[in-house]
């Protein structure tokens, strides 16, 4: 218990100077969108990877960053268990590479952050961040859906649908 508190203060310290866009230069577009998500297995992963796949057969370019729940799930997305601190803290290229770049758009396509992600999330340059309500995740997303639904797939449906109305005024 003490443990999980001192990370939490080191994290809080850590991440304390990261900061998001400015919210001013808003702009409600799509062509630029970020994923990040917890992945159980490789399921979880197919249906990420499907979702990008239909984003981009429409010009929209998609970047993805997923934080495994288990050891043995690799791929070039995937952040491996190795390169992140004990504190959470990600400490791999790619993590780096995918925080460098601005995006329009955050998916949150999880429920269960971790460390690792709200991180991430915090330190993402997007304009928007969007993705289920959870206690964990409301003072991070500009957007939220009170989603009852746990999977992967269900949750990028819902959060692109709500998106979808915004930018079409309904």
């Amino acid at each position: 218990m003490a443990l999980s508190r001192l990370k939490r203060w080191i994290f809080n310290n850590s991440a304390a100077a990261l900061k998001s866009n400015d919210k001013d230069k808003l702009r409600l577009d799509l062509s630029k969108v970020a994923i990040i998500a917890n992945v159980k297995d490789e399921d979880e992963i197919r249906e990420i990877r499907f979702f990008i796949a239909k984003k981009e057969s429409t010009n929209i370019s998609v970047s993805c960053l997923l934080y495994p729940d288990i050891k043995n799930l690799k791929g070039d997305d995937i952040i491996d268990l190795k390169d992140v601190k004990w504190t959470g803290e990600p400490k791999c290229e790619k993590t780096k590479a995918f925080l460098g770049k601005d995006y329009d758009i955050l998916y949150v396509a999880t429920k269960k952050l971790g460390l690792t992600l709200e991180y991430v999330l915090k330190a993402t340059k997007a304009n928007i961040k969007v993705g289920p309500y959870t206690t964990e995740t409301a003072h991070y997303l500009d957007l939220s859906s009170d989603t009852k639904h746990n999977d992967i797939k269900t949750i990028l449906l819902e959060i692109d649908d709500i998106l979808k109305k915004l930018l079409n005024n309904g």
